[in-house]
This record gives C-alpha cells, sequence and structure tokens, in this order.
C-alpha cells in the first residue's frame, strides 16, 4: 500500500472509532466502508451532496462569461467540451487531453464507420481549474495545453462556471475515482449532456446511455463524443433523463437538512 494511502488510512480509521455517526456520499462509499471498518456500532447514512444552481443567472450571464474567457484566452470556442476540477493527480487530465485529440485529429476515420456530420477540426477542449497539485504529471499536463484545440482557465467563481457550462456541447469527467462529482450533477441540472469514465462515484450518477455515457478506454471516450455530436435526438434524451434523474428529493437541499437533523436527534 502507498505511504501516503496508509497514513490517511489511519487518520480515518482513528477518527471513524471515535464518532458516533458517519455520513457516506452514495452506495459504492458505504460499501466500502462496511469492508474497512465492519465492526463499525455508530450511524451510516447515505445523503447525497445537494446542489445550488441558478439556471436563470446562469442563462442570463451566458453570453458575457463565454466572451470574457474567450477574451483572456485570446480565442474562440464554440463548439467545445468542458472538464472541471482543480488540476491533481486523481483527475488524471491528461486522459481526456489524449482522448481528445486523437478524436479531434483522426475523427471519423477512427470511430465512425460511416460518414460523419461532425465537424471533428471545429471543436475544443476547455479545463477550467487551478492546479492544487503541482506534480510532474500536471506538469506535463499544463506543457501539453497548446492552446490551439486545448485550452485552460483558473478556477471560476461558481455562477461564472454555471454560465460557462451552458455555452458547452457536453461535461467530460475523466477522474480516476471519485466521490460524487458536484460538477456532474450540476450539469446535470443544468441540461448539459455528461461524459463520464467509469469508476463507482461516477456511475452512481450516471447511467450509460440512459441519463448519460460512460467511457473506460480513451478511444471509448472518442466513440462517446461522436455519439453525442452526431446524433441531436440522443443528445435531447440524454439530457431530458440526465435532469429528471438529478431532481430527485435525494438532491434537494431540504432532503438534505432533514436527513442531518435526524441523524443530531439520535446522537
Amino acid at each position: 500500500m502507498d505511504k501516503k494511502i496508509e497514513v490517511y488510512l489511519k487518520l480515518m480509521t482513528h477518527l471513524v472509532r471515535r464518532s458516533s455517526a458517519v455520513v457516506l456520499l452514495n452506495q459504492p462509499i458505504l460499501k466500502q466502508f462496511n469492508e474497512l471498518w465492519p465492526d463499525y456500532s455508530g450511524q451510516l447514512q447515505v445523503i447525497h451532496q445537494a446542489i445550488n444552481v441558478d439556471v436563470e443567472h446562469a442563462n442570463h450571464y451566458k453570453k458575457d462569461v463565454l466572451e470574457a474567457v474567450e477574451s483572456k484566452l485570446g480565442v474562440k470556442l464554440q463548439p467545445f467540451f468542458i472538464v472541471v476540477g482543480l488540476l491533481r493527480d486523481v483527475k488524471d487530465p491528461m486522459f481526456a487531453l489524449k482522448a481528445f485529440l486523437d478524436w479531434r485529429n483522426q475523427g471519423g476515420n477512427t470511430y465512425s464507420k460511416t460518414a460523419s456530420p461532425i465537424n471533428y477540426k471545429s471543436y475544443n477542449l476547455l479545463y477550467v481549474g487551478s492546479v492544487e497539485e503541482d506534480t510532474e504529471n500536471i506538469q506535463q499536463f499544463i506543457d501539453e495545453v497548446d492552446g490551439k484545440a486545448v485550452h485552460r482557465c483558473d478556477t471560476l467563481t461558481q455562477k461564472e462556471l454555471h454560465s460557462l457550462m451552458l455555452s458547452s456541447e457536453a461535461l467530460i469527467n475523466c477522474s480516476v475515482s471519485e466521490g460524487q462529482s458536484l460538477a456532474v450533477m450540476e450539469a446535470m441540472f443544468l441540461g448539459i449532456p455528461v461524459v463520464v469514465r467509469e469508476n463507482p462515484g461516477n456511475c452512481d450518477l450516471v447511467k450509460d446511455r440512459e441519463n448519460g455515457l460512460v467511457f473506460k478506454t480513451p478511444q471509448e471516450m472518442g466513440e462517446c463524443l461522436t455519439h453525442l455530436e452526431g446524433n441531436p435526438e440522443i443528445k435531447r434524451q440524454l439530457i431530458s433523463a440526465g435532469e429528471e434523474f438529478i431532481d430527485g428529493k435525494e438532491f434537494q437541499r431540504e432532503h438534505q437538512a432533514k436527513l442531518y437533523s435526524h441523524i443530531i436527534q439520535r446522537c
């Protein structure tokens, strides 16, 4: 086991043993918790993150935010895919960069056996997020951002980000592991298609070809982008299903507050 992981696990075990209740974001995390601490006797409660999105505000400033980001980068972005999150190794930003460039440069020759209406060369990839871990992998990624087809801007405010997301074709999540991605949840709420890497956290939210698209490999990510951009009706269906899913009561702040109140009363 990695030394860093050992330290974290030791600290977590110490905290778990002192706690009277533990809140977990989803069922995959609950399963992992039970595997690590099967004898835990306190309360266990799954409570999803609640989302806070002002769709009207996001739409109102959509054009202004896009123009501001384009002005800062010195490019016209649309059409573009967006990747959101602070830059650290677990986010694996290089994965999406390479997969996107392969898709963009080879397009239908690689991912489609028939002629495609997609103008692959017109697409851009935008990363939004400041550097959190200054590691070799992150530095390599930054060096590969060419400013031609792949771009990066530092972290925006939540409201600015929501407006910018509305201008994108889809949100991509390429994390190696994920607890519960707020960006994915917020994209669904805003009516933005989501294309995510397969991991327990992502797959707890996104069901492949039901309310989003799921990939394992770089080639599969390219296939997802082609499937999404080449099929407007399927894109609309995924958006509608995503909105319906995220509108469930388990993602509402009132429901979250009620569950926390119940835990406190029982402690």
